[in-house]
């Protein structure tokens, strides 16, 4: 059994669990806001974390399947609002103005385009 750290609900708050080698599990009682810190400093973290188990390795990045976008405009009408949920739910937002969506929808077809090109007969996955 290898280590891993995990957070789940429990109550009204939540708690980091911690696993190790021989199965041993540690837990840390955390606030909402000890959630959210942790997860800015985990995305902070993460290129370095990378580059250190890739050395090497040019851009080392982690890569996460996305099942779904959805888009909205925000309260303000300034800015489009991107959720891309991978496939157990979890969502991540984005804002866009108005020239990088633009951007990303011509640059998204012409990826499409160059897929399908090289994908030409092959069977659907």
């Amino acid at each position: 059994m290898g280590e891993s750290i995990q957070i789940e609900e429990r109550g009204d708050g939540y708690v980091l669990l911690k696993t190790d080698e021989a199965g041993r599990t540690s837990e840390m009682t955390l606030s909402s806001e000890s959630v959210l810190s942790l997860l800015r400093s985990v995305q902070r973290m993460t290129d370095r974390v990378l580059a250190r188990l890739h050395a090497g390795a040019s851009n080392a990045v982690i890569v996460s399947e996305i099942a779904r976008v959805e888009f909205e405009v925000d309260a303000q009408e300034a800015q489009i609002l991107m959720t891309m949920i991978d496939p157990d739910e979890a969502a991540q937002m984005f804002c866009l103005f108005e020239h990088t969506a633009r951007d990303l929808l011509r640059d998204l077809a012409r990826e499409v385009e160059n897929l399908a090109r090289v994908n030409k007969g092959r069977p659907v996955q």
